[in-house]
């Protein structure tokens, strides 16, 4: 069970592919739970998820790592050939028929420039198996609960904001949120940006990589840095405390920017609240203004971190925590100050 969501955006004329996925997959003769996969992967420019049997998934992510893909149609169509080589194999067919269901989503811009979104069934219910261009994607379980909360923000004047990427991020993490309310989700969110320039891609620190190549590459994707894994094999040398350092910073990175996002999130729905109340005549304009500052002040912060993370390279993602931390150093002084203020 999962959550996987792409849908394309426009950005400052410039077309983007977004995708967002939970980590969590389904293995085995039971259809047990694993809470820490690689469900979001980056194969040349190309973004792809999965929904179903994890170790399918797996299967067709690690395959496609050697190849060379050339646009998202090519990735989509390598996809349901490996996966259907893989349920030939005697070993694969011992699972239940009920726990086959399998589908990928796969994302990117074509040779054009233009964004393409691909669901790819393998043993889908009854859904034919093949390659399908689809304008969005929402598979998974979770896919009920996002759905209902795309419709409903859409009804609301509150839907997603389709022309900037911070906005198609704060949606990802709000229908992260959505999709987290279904049993078989979790919030361990992996995201993936791809854009003309470069295909960014994201995991959250506790998600184990499909791959050693998969981990290496995600590292060196982000930092723009050459890193040596068989030096770094040697424990206690110079080299994995290089990578071992970089892999934190990775790490730091994630989790301030989820807090950051957090903070974005809050306030738009600090602004929501305030102009539902102002309607019935809860609230008045100053306040409507104090909230929509505050989520103005926020996005600003969140934007930063998103530019960093595309752009990306150590410097950027270095500067961008350390701008993070010190308003945190902030936030505390503050809170630290008003406890003094309190106790004279």
């Amino acid at each position: 069970m999962t959550n996987v969501l792409s849908f394309p955006i426009e950005f400052e004329g410039t077309p983007y592919v977004i995708m967002v996925t939970d980590s969590q997959s389904s293995y085995g003769l039971n259809g047990g739970k694993a809470g820490t996969n690689q469900k979001l992967a980056k194969r040349g420019k190309v973004l792809i998820a999965s929904s179903g049997r994890g170790d399918i998934g797996n299967i067709v992510k690690e395959q496609l790592i050697n190849e060379e893909i050339h646009n998202p149609y090519h990735a989509a169509r390598r996809a349901l050939e490996i996966a259907n080589h893989s349920f030939e194999n005697p070993n694969m067919n011992r699972f239940k028929p009920e726990n086959d269901d399998t589908i990928f989503v796969v994302a990117g811009l074509a040779s054009n420039g233009q964004p393409e979104i691909y669901e790819v069934p393998v043993r889908f219910h009854d859904q034919k198996e093949g390659v399908y261009r689809v304008p969005m994607s929402s598979q998974g379980s979770g896919a009920q609960k996002v759905g209902s909360a795309w419709r409903r923000d859409s009804t609301t004047g509150n839907g997603p904001n389709l022309t900037d990427i911070t906005e198609a991020i704060l949606t990802c993490f709000s229908m992260g949120k959505a999709a987290y309310q279904d049993n078989w989700v979790d919030d361990k969110l992996q995201y993936g940006i791809a854009g003309p320039k470069s295909t960014t891609l994201l995991l959250h620190p506790e998600v184990i990589p499909i791959s050693p190549k998969d981990a290496i590459c995600h590292l060196e994707d982000l930092t723009h840095m050459k890193l040596d894994p068989e030096k770094a094999k040697k424990i206690q040398s110079d080299a994995r405390n290089a990578y071992e350092s970089v892999g934190l910073t990775i790490d730091n990175f994630y989790n301030a920017l989820t807090s950051q996002l957090t903070r974005l999130y809050d306030a738009d729905r600090t602004v929501n609240y305030v102009h539902g109340q102002l309607k019935v005549g809860k609230s008045d304009e100053s306040e409507c203004k104090k909230a929509l500052s505050l989520r103005i002040d926020e996005k600003q912060h969140t934007s930063r971190m998103i530019d960093a993370l595309m752009n990306g390279g150590i410097d950027a993602l270095s500067v961008a925590l350390r701008e993070y931390y010190q308003r945190q150093e902030a936030i505390v002084a503050q809170a630290l100050q008003y406890h003094k203020n309190q106790a004279k």
